[in-house]
């Protein structure tokens, strides 16, 4: 009796241990996705999976680019040598962080999801490479934000992307709202892929996210999906 006792906290160890390796020990901060990246070496292959586009405005040094909205996605993974070390990104760690599980589960030995994404290595002030080193201009400038969040007593921001999910299901009933409290709210939606400066400076680290700001102060900040009813509480609160 013992003995199967053991046995079973022992396997209960091992599944555990196997378990937390697939899951966090395999998702890291910008710091340590940096130093296990150099840690591999000539073995490793850094992933970017989002859109061409993005991938043009900058990317990790030695990154391919393999969008992971392409039809052609599992095709072109599956095609590369399962037992390399992957180190995938996207904009915020969503895509990534699917295409990494994508890629564990069809036989690769050893692939690391970067958490936060280019924003988060960004923000850690690692480096990017900028094809013909052009820098990026936001189309909203600073100058610009401030007047936008002071244009009536309300003003909501809505950080997007055009690949975003909750963003995509949000917008429909974002642009009902406004219709209804247009004479004293304004509703703006700023792409994060056009605006990353911006969107660094506000710490919009992910997708979606609402700011509410009245006479020009923000009171109101929310990350991720919400529906109407509850966005128009906020709205409504004096």
């Amino acid at each position: 009796m013992k003995k199967i006792y053991l046995i079973l906290t022992y396997l209960g160890i091992f599944l555990y241990a196997c378990q937390s390796q697939q899951s966090g020990g395999y998702n890291l901060a910008p710091t340590a996705f940096n130093t296990k990246l150099a840690e591999k070496k000539e073995n490793a292959i850094v992933l970017d999976v989002r859109t061409p586009q993005e991938f043009e405005t900058g990317y990790i040094p030695k990154a391919q680019n393999i969008n992971y909205h392409d039809p052609d996605f599992a095709q072109k993974i599956n095609a590369l040598d399962k037992n390399k070390s992957y180190f995938v990104y996207c904009l915020a760690g969503g895509r990534s962080s699917a295409a990494a599980n994508y890629m564990r589960e069809n036989g690769f030995k050893e692939v690391y999801n970067l958490s936060g994404g280019i924003s988060a290595w960004q923000n850690e002030g690692l480096p990017i490479i900028t094809e013909k080193n052009i820098p990026i201009q936001d189309k909203i400038s600073p100058d610009a934000y401030l007047k936008m969040i002071q244009s009536k007593p309300k003003v909501l921001i809505d950080f997007y992307a055009p690949w975003c999910v909750p963003c995509i299901k949000m917008k429909p009933f974002l642009e009902e709202l406004e219709k209804e409290h247009g004479q004293n709210v304004r509703i703006i939606r700023i792409n994060v892929e056009e605006n990353k400066k911006l969107a660094k400076e506000l710490k919009v680290q992910d997708v979606p996210v609402l700011i509410l700001y009245e006479n020009g102060k923000e009171t109101w900040k929310h990350q991720g999906f919400i529906d109407k009813s509850e966005l128009q509480k906020v709205l409504t609160q004096k």
